[in-house]
């Protein structure tokens, strides 16, 4: 069942970092300073199910650690009065299934409804989203296209050769960077494929590719919110 959230509410300070704030405030999570949000143009404390309207799942903290992500879903939906035919639908979406849900988000906003999608699924979010929010420690960080976000993150060259040394010297300069990615292999920012060509011609120096790269939204996201994550990737308690 498709749900509408009409929200009018303003914060004097910023919202929960990470989480779609319309959401929180229809269930009373949070308080905006002022407005309201309605969920299928009802407040959500009125409805006759509320969990079969809206349902957030914050974060890990609130499972139980005794079961599985299946069992965690179906205890939920259980007390909720939602089937386990749908609660099993959602978890056991195979490659159809995810295209499936693709498509079907794809199709409403293109009926000129807003699809609002909280997600850390970069490899969908590419070909599902037209607009990112990204939140980090309760500030907005970016409010931008797919394209934008992405066409601001760095972006460099690969460029293969077997003088990785002595070109990885050649192009030192200020604002230029030169990691080595394998044996014969460098990837380069801060400068152009044309002019790494240009030096390597220069000095005589062998090129069999110049390829130009893009970040994609997962890189362009990782560069961004790296002074906003919380718990990073390897850190340990």
């Amino acid at each position: 069942m498709g749900y509408d959230i009409s929200s009018d509410c303003a914060w004097s300070q910023a919202p929960p970092p990470f989480e779609p704030c319309a959401p929180l405030c229809a269930q009373l999570l949070d308080w905006p300073t002022s407005g309201t949000v309605r969920v299928n143009g009802k407040h959500y404390p009125g409805a006759a199910a509320p969990m079969a309207k809206l349902g957030i799942l914050l974060d890990a903290r609130s499972v139980h650690p005794g079961l599985s992500a299946r069992s965690n879903l179906l205890a939920l939906a259980r007390t909720a009065g939602i089937g386990r035919r749908r609660v099993e639908e959602v978890i056991e979406l195979d490659p159809d299934g995810v295209r499936w849900i693709r498509l079907l988000l794809k199709s409403l906003a293109a009926e000129g409804r807003t699809v609002f999608v909280s997600s850390h699924l970069m490899s969908e979010m590419a070909q599902t989203a037209t607009r990112l929010v990204v939140l980090g420690r309760g500030k907005l960080i970016s409010e931008t296209s797919v394209e934008e976000f992405t066409g601001h993150a760095a972006a460099g060259v690969l460029v293969r050769t077997p003088e990785t040394a002595r070109l990885s010297q050649l192009l030192a300069a200020p604002g230029i960077t030169v990691t080595e990615d394998g044996t014969d292999l460098l990837r380069v920012c801060g400068t152009t494929a044309e002019q790494i060509g240009t030096a390597a011609w220069r000095a005589h120096l062998p090129v069999y590719e110049l390829t130009p790269t893009h970040a994609s939204l997962e890189e362009a996201f990782m560069q961004v919110t790296q002074d906003s994550i919380e718990y990073h990737a390897g850190a340990t308690r």
